[in-house]
């Protein structure tokens, strides 16, 4: 950790989440610009609720989270939602979403490291994060 920014790397990404620890499948390259385009969505800052390991675990996640999203794209697989209707001339499938409060949670939702990435904000701020002194400033 330099300074209050925590350092997350490739390596911490395959011992955090060992589903991407295949190199041939995941290489380096791949991890690192997932860690890259998760900073835009997670900082890396240790302040606030999520400090030190923590504030990485939510890195990792997210980026985790970000690749999965990438293989089932990639796979072919752009459905989001429960399957709840098929059918086979004229190819229909009906989906319904998952119950969830926001969207972002429900987008979330769709992998399992963004479901362990929701929990672990939840459990630091079940009641949303503050900004400034007024109640329009918040952020959950």
């Amino acid at each position: 950790m330099a300074g209050n920014i925590v350092t997350v790397t490739v390596e911490g990404m395959r011992l955090q989440l060992p589903y991407f620890k295949n190199a041939e499948k995941y290489p380096d390259e791949v991890l690192a610009a997932d860690l890259e385009l998760a900073q835009c969505y997670m900082s890396p800052l240790s302040c606030g609720p999520l400090k030190g390991a923590c504030s990485a675990r939510a890195v990792y996640l997210m980026a985790g989270h970000l690749q999965v999203l990438t293989d089932r794209i990639n796979g072919g697989n752009m459905g989001t939602g429960l399957q709840t209707g098929a059918s086979v001339d004229k190819v229909s499938i009906t989906l319904t979403p998952p119950p969830s409060k926001d969207q972002y949670d429900y987008w979330l939702n769709l992998t399992p490291f963004g479901a362990d990435l929701l929990f672990l904000l939840n459990s630091f701020a079940p009641l949303g994060f503050y900004f400034g002194g007024s109640n329009e400033n918040v952020f959950r």
